[in-house]
């Protein structure tokens, strides 16, 4: 967040930072959707018939 600041007190606008929140925000929840595939493959696979 500090960088963030720095950048935006750099001369940084209000578009790139709005690029940068979503980026953010759709990899953690791209990282929390991958580990829930994750931990359901690993549970199908270890109750395979």
């Amino acid at each position: 967040m500090d960088d963030l600041l720095k950048f935006l007190g750099a001369g940084g606008d209000l578009g790139t930072w709005a690029i940068v929140y979503v980026y953010v925000k759709h990899s953690g929840i791209l990282a929390r959707i991958q580990a829930k595939i994750e931990y359901i493959e690993n549970w199908i696979s270890g109750h395979r018939l």
